[in-house]
């Protein structure tokens, strides 16, 4: 018997036991619903060692694009777990999903605390027909100046007549480019009529004689002579319009309905010192009103941000607005931030700027940015005879300002311990550069990862060829146009080259098969 009761308490022990394991491994209701609602992605850092040893993390990133070989914008440097970490140029990427519907990407300069519409109205180019089409994906790039307009409304309400406004008022909005608040004049640019209706009102009167025994009676100011009507009522009917003059009142809003008397008969002494014999008259009427709305508006020159933007709709769609499209995946690798920039490594010379490198090849090398360009075309770090020489920057180029272009010379060398610009002949290979798509860049303002959009030959004894080494400040709106044509115009590579306001860009130049002939090969940082 006492062996049958051990048996049954240890069933009952082992069943509460799995009970408690099972609801100890099912997850919360909370965190299942937190998950599932989620709209994006959650994103992914896993911790890795590269070819090298060297701790990396991977970043996973999702967007959506047209062309799956052309690469997602990245942050260059992020914080992970309190520490900071850089962009080492390695991506892998992979197609998470393919859609078939219309599929546009834009820009647009929005203020600063403004966002992008989650839909966007498509007019078919074939149909006419329009479609909605949802926002997949938004990016802030830079920042930009916009314009702000800035309104305010005034309302009026049972307005007789257009109302008498200010020309102008004042108005408090919160200015992002000072960062703090700021009055602002607002102009009257309309008074609108907003609604129309009849009131029922009241209209006061008096009726004055001065000789009762002839009984002469005057209504209001006027001195018009007018008939009592009787004691109930005084005079209305018929004379409508007549009253309303008297009364000084516009015949196209009132129009009188009735009227009664307002007491019993009363003497004053008027300003001539006569008695007169009064009384008090009240008349119904039906105003016409309507209400306003004054609207006062400015414009103002405002913060704002240039937002890359990408709508689109899966479906059944007319066939010349549709094309494929892509939910991709990155895989991005970032590194720590070494503690020492390899800048630091030629503090020996002061003339060294950066390092350039290309991962995956021979080119890491430092190079020099001096008021003579040619001071180092056969010297080196040195400063003695090398025929090397040492890539050096046009002296105009900033690698770290915005719209700009920083240009780069160095010799066709390449050996395995002489690893100067020999190798970027093989960008002309595109198959090469979606291999080594990376250009980074350091300089003692840290770490800058440029991706090669452009491989172009030119002939320095051609006018319109040579004007590349001018494309150094591309501020200008028109200037910058100018530059990504030039691209355009010569890029080897099948793509074409969008014009991205507050982009930086490298231009690494060096000789090619014929004398006069230059190869240039152009990345962009974001």
């Amino acid at each position: 018997m006492k062996k049958k009761v051990l048996i049954v308490i240890s069933a009952i022990i082992f069943v509460i036991s799995a009970i408690v394991i099972v609801m100890m491994a099912w997850p919360d209701k909370k965190e299942v619903m937190a998950y599932e609602e989620k709209e994006e992605p959650v994103e992914v850092i896993d911790k890795d060692k590269d070819d090298e040893g060297k701790d990396i993390v991977i970043d996973e990133i999702y967007y959506y694009t047209d062309n799956p070989s052309k690469l997602p914008i990245v942050q260059e440097s992020k914080e992970i777990n309190g520490e900071n970490y850089i962009f080492n140029g390695d991506m892998d990427v992979e197609i998470v999903e393919t859609y078939h519907g219309i599929y546009l990407e834009m820009e647009e300069d929005l203020l600063y605390d403004k966002t992008p519409s989650e839909t966007y109205l498509y007019e078919s180019r074939a149909t006419g027909k329009e479609y909605e089409l949802g926002l997949l994906s938004s990016v802030r790039l830079n920042e930009t100046k916009v314009e702000r307009g800035i309104s305010e409304s005034m309302y009026y309400k049972e307005e007789l007549e257009t109302p008498n406004v200010d020309e102008t008022i004042e108005s408090i909005y919160h200015n992002g480019l000072k960062d703090e608040d700021e009055a602002a004049i607002l102009e009257v640019v309309g008074v609108i009529k907003t609604k129309e209706y009849t009131k029922d009102m009241t209209i006061n009167a008096v009726f004055e004689c001065d000789d009762p025994n002839n009984e002469e009676w005057f209504l209001g100011e006027g001195r018009e002579p007018v008939l009592l009507e009787d004691d109930l009522h005084p005079v209305w009917a018929g004379y409508e319009e007549d009253i309303l003059d008297i009364l000084n009142l516009n015949k196209d809003i009132y129009s009188i309905s009735g009227g009664e008397w307002d007491g019993d008969y009363y003497e004053e002494i008027n300003s001539e010192g006569t008695k007169v014999l009064k009384r008090n008259a009240i008349y119904y009427c039906i105003a016409d009103v309507a209400d306003y709305e004054v609207i006062y508006e400015s414009k103002t020159e405002d913060l704002g941000y240039t937002w890359k933007e990408i709508y689109g709709i899966n479906g059944d769609v007319d066939p010349l607005d549709a094309k494929d499209y892509y939910y991709m995946k990155a895989s991005v690798h970032y590194e720590p931030v070494p503690k020492e920039s390899p800048v630091s490594m030629y503090r020996d010379n002061l003339d060294v700027e950066g390092v350039i490198k290309v991962a995956n090849s021979v080119l890491n090398h430092p190079f020099v940015k001096t008021e003579d360009e040619d001071e180092y075309i056969r010297l080196g770090l040195n400063k003695e005879y090398n025929s090397y020489g040492v890539p050096f920057m046009d002296n105009l180029s900033d690698v770290d300002r915005v719209n700009s272009n920083s240009i780069i010379y160095g010799h066709n060398i390449s050996k395995s311990n002489v690893d100067v610009f020999g190798e970027l002949s093989l960008y002309t290979d595109e198959n090469y550069r979606d291999a080594h798509k990376f250009i980074e860049v350091d300089t003692e303002n840290g770490k800058s990862i440029f991706n090669v959009i452009a491989c172009m030959i030119i002939n320095i004894k051609d006018d319109e060829d040579v004007a590349y080494s001018e494309y150094n400040n591309l501020e200008d709106d028109l200037r910058r146009a100018d530059f990504i044509k030039f691209l355009n115009d010569r890029n080897m590579y099948d793509e074409e080259i969008e014009d991205l306001n507050g982009a930086r860009y490298i231009s690494l130049v060096t000789c090619y098969e014929n004398y006069n002939d230059r190869l240039i090969v152009v990345g962009r940082c974001a």
